[in-house]
């Protein structure tokens, strides 16, 4: 038989060299799974920092949310011990997979350490004076009872105390101390502290307390001689300059309206909380006027169109939202700092309708109309209330203005059997009647000569049952007619189409929805009734859409459904610049 062939060259070189290539590639699969296992310590070290962060979080909102509702139940407080315990077995879990992470980035020469992130504030000043108090480390491991404890490190909280006039930092050292044997960490618990993390000690509280009550010294001042000896203390002014310097990011600047305080809320563009708090009304001007250009969102209101100037005077976008459509926005209770988060975030809704901005021109018109409405109706008060005195001594007086001049003339010749002292007050009554009338004709004296200088308002009173005061009435309140798609558009918009309330593919249509502007809505209404009177009193109902409508419908029904179409005329004359054509 042949001999069997060795893989081994006969070589004593080439012998060398094979042992020497594989104790290489030994060595290099060493170094991989080293640094394998210490990526893997790193990994567990840092899902641990992030559980034990996630539960100190959690236990912080529970703890302000029993301080915000207070303690409801004891239940709660059961579940904040539990919370606590917890967190300290994540804490110890953490602090134990840091130990092995770095145990295992020592051995692995091309992976760091993983560093656990632990929120650190400002130290004191190096310049005070420092009392260092150890606290005795325990002489045996309390999870195994060994003897050989090696010190690893030292948690130091230092806590500024005050001696009258002398400044000192108490150092609290907690020394680390790991056992060879188990490897388990043991650190003596910390001491209680008047405040969280030791940051003033109880005498210094004491002085402050005292300061602020006992002598009435604000903690401003307090903190300005502190600075003055050489101790600066955190001031809340700064956590609002460091909020100032995000002015630059807001996306939303969404301002609830008041008259005296506004709250304001802004938001990034990805809809985060930047700030929202409250400013004083000469504050909000100083505050527009700083912010650089951005979308500043309202509520549609009387005072919105004002501010809604304002702000694109100095180069913002303005988004006035009715408040209608606010209201789902809304969280929860309802505060001057919900509402302005609501309407931040219905400002970044796409599919919003928002309400154009009024000039100042277009505002004027409006108040000129309802100051004509308002002095109507108290005409119309009074000469109810002059009515109903009167009935009271058996004379009874016709409606309407125009039924008080034979009251007048029965007055004046004393035809009446009414005692002196009821006269005088009917003499009021006219007397203020009459004040008010004039008034009235004054306004629609300037309704009228406004037809005849404005081309639109001239155009409008061409439609019949359309007056000075309705074409005032659509010029003072409705937007620009061109931001309407169609003229069903505009006649929803002023309420003349039925409330739907259909579902499952079945329609059920109401009344109508009495939606939009009710000063032009009731308008056309009223002149649509006009025409219909002047029909049905002459008897014969005209061969075309109107008297067909009011061969089978009901008189009002057939007024609102002119008006719905005295609406789209308007539309269409408004938006092509035509007047009103006769078919």
């Amino acid at each position: 038989m042949d001999a069997a062939v060795s893989p081994l060259p006969a070589d004593i070189e080439a012998l060398k060299a094979l042992v020497r290539r594989s104790t290489q590639r030994a060595d290099a699969a060493e170094q991989r799974a080293t640094s394998a296992e210490a990526e893997l310590a790193n990994a567990r070290a840092r899902e641990s920092a992030t559980e034990a962060l996630i539960s100190h979080y959690k236990l912080q909102i529970a703890k302000l949310r029993r301080e915000q509702y207070g303690p409801s139940a004891g239940r709660t407080r059961r579940l904040l011990a539990q919370m606590e315990f917890e967190l300290e077995d994540l804490e110890a879990d953490a602090a134990e997979d840091d130990l092995a992470a770095e145990t295992a980035a020592t051995k692995a020469t091309n992976v760091t350490a993983f560093e656990r992130k632990r929120s650190v504030r400002k130290p004191f000043p190096d310049q005070l004076p420092r009392d260092r108090g150890v606290v005795p480390a325990p002489c045996s491991c309390p999870a195994c009872g060994g003897m050989r404890l090696s010190k690893l490190g030292e948690d130091v909280t230092e806590t500024l105390e005050v001696i009258p006039r002398t400044w000192k930092v108490i150092q609290t050292v907690r020394e680390k101390f790991s056992c060879r044997d188990c490897e388990k960490i043991t650190q003596p618990p910390a001491p209680f502290h008047v405040v969280p993390r030791g940051w003033a000690g109880p005498s210094f509280l004491a002085m402050l307390l005292f300061e602020k009550y006992g002598q009435h010294q604000p903690l401003n001042r307090q903190a300005e001689r502190f600075t003055r000896e050489g101790v600066p203390l955190p001031d809340r002014r700064d956590v609002a300059l460091e909020k100032e310097e995000h002015m630059t990011d807001v996306h939303i600047l969404a301002i609830d309206l008041a008259k005296r305080s506004f709250q304001v809320c802004a938001t990034a563009a990805g809809g985060a909380v930047l700030f929202n708090r409250m400013v004083s009304r000469a504050k909000l001007e100083t505050v527009l006027r700083e912010q650089t250009p951005c979308i500043v969102a309202m509520e549609a209101c009387a005072t919105s169109h004002f501010w809604g100037r304002l702000a694109q005077g100095l180069g913002h976008e303005v988004r006035l939202i009715p408040p209608i459509y606010v209201r789902p926005f809304v969280k929860r209770q309802k505060n001057d700092a919900a509402d302005a988060a609501a309407i931040a975030e219905a400002a970044l809704r796409p599919n919003l309708h928002y309400v154009a901005v009024k000039s100042a021109e277009h505002q004027a018109r409006a108040v000129a109309f309802r100051t004509h409405q308002l002095f109507v109706g108290q005409r119309t008060q009074l000469i109810n209330a002059l009515r109903g005195h009167l009935g009271e001594f058996g004379l009874v007086v016709a409606q309407g203005p125009t039924g008080l001049e034979a009251v007048a003339g029965m007055i004046d010749a004393d035809e009446t059997e009414l005692p002196d002292a009821v006269c005088d007050i009917v003499r009021l009554y006219l007397d203020q009647i009459a004040v008010l009338t004039q008034k009235i004709d004054d306004l629609h004296f300037k309704l009228r000569a406004a037809t005849k200088v404005d081309d639109a308002m001239r155009r409008l009173c061409t439609v019949p049952g359309v007056g000075p005061v309705t074409a005032g009435a659509i010029m003072a309140f409705a937007p620009d007619l061109r931001a309407f798609a169609s003229g069903r558009n505009f006649a929803a918009w002023l309420g003349l189409v039925p409330r739907q309330r259909s579902t499952g593919g079945k329609t059920r249509l109401g009344g109508v929805s009495k939606m939009g502007q009710a000063d032009i809505r009731k308008l056309p209404i009223v002149g649509a009734m006009s025409r219909i009177r002047w029909i049905i009193r002459r008897g014969v109902l005209p061969d075309n859409w109107l008297g067909r409508v009011l061969g089978r419908k009901p008189r009002m029904v057939a007024a609102v459904a002119l008006a719905n179409k005295m609406a789209r005329m308007i539309w269409a004359m408004m938006t092509h610049e035509q007047n009103y054509r006769m078919a």
